[in-house]
């Protein structure tokens, strides 16, 4: 079984910043896809 990293990740980028809030059953790992796709904008 593959352990996660259940840590909260940060992406350096420009000014504008943007906060992923997963749901109550959620974990950081569930939106890091999300974040890497919003940090390559």
């Amino acid at each position: 079984m593959e352990e996660l990293d259940l840590n909260p990740f940060f992406f350096e980028g420009g000014p504008t910043g943007c906060l992923l809030v997963h749901g109550f059953s959620g974990s950081p790992p569930e939106m890091r896809p999300m974040g890497e796709f919003l940090a390559g904008k």
